[in-house]
């Protein structure tokens, strides 16, 4: 998503392509900021990818739970404003859900890790739910979950980012949507760490680490 957003670094700047998924979700009418929707976010994804004022779209209007493989990054989470924080390695994931939702189940949920954990994102997902797999870093198998979808009448779907980049209709009222909330500091994309060039090992190394909220940055000079 190419541009650049006055006042901005080249590293904010570089960041904010990704807050186009937000964007392209509402604008395929499928983002409904409807109040006391319940959203499910994978921490290893979305509310990592898109923390800090990003996220405040979904925080005014529903109910955003972070998932986390463990207590780790629970605080931090919080404070850059998810309402609730599961650790998926730790805790009942549907049970945590429920209780959450008052056993009505998450309305909306994105996941970039996919793999076999698709099954119970399904069984915490709401009647007529839908699930966007944004990525595959389980780099395992993602059985389709049939009688839960079945029953829930869930929707699963796959998105990229090139819905919108790769459709000229789309784009353009995408990158207003982005540079003016990044302009006046609605969106402040969430940078972890920034690393020189020479660098680059040390980069990945912290990035293999899982230690992370947000990205990972290397500067090129």
């Amino acid at each position: 998503m190419p541009g650049r957003v006055p006042g901005k670094s080249n590293t904010h700047a570089g960041r904010s392509h990704l807050d186009a998924v937000s964007y392209g979700l509402w604008s395929a009418g499928t983002y409904r900021r409807s109040k006391g929707r319940r959203f499910r976010f994978h921490s290893r994804g979305f509310v990592e990818r898109g923390t800090g004022r990003h996220s405040d779209r979904a925080r005014r209007s529903a109910t955003a739970i972070a998932v986390t493989r463990t207590s780790a990054k629970r605080a931090e989470l919080l404070a850059l404003g998810a309402h609730h924080v599961i650790a998926s390695g730790e805790e009942d994931y549907v049970a945590r859900i429920n209780e959450i939702t008052s056993g009505k189940g998450a309305r909306l949920t994105f996941d970039p890790v996919a793999g076999p954990f698709l099954e119970k994102l399904a069984a915490g997902a709401a009647q007529g739910g839908i699930i966007f797999e944004y990525g595959a870093l389980s780099m395992q198998p993602t059985p389709f979950p049939l009688f839960v979808a079945l029953g829930h009448s869930l929707s699963v779907r796959g998105y990229v980012l090139m819905e919108i980049t790769l459709n000229p209709d789309l784009l353009k009222p995408a990158k207003k949507y982005v540079f003016d909330r990044l302009a006046d500091g609605r969106f402040a994309p969430k940078v972890s760490k920034t690393f020189n060039l020479s660098e680059t090992v040390a980069a990945y190394q912290y990035l293999e680490s899982n230690q992370q909220v947000g990205k990972v940055v290397i500067t090129v000079p």
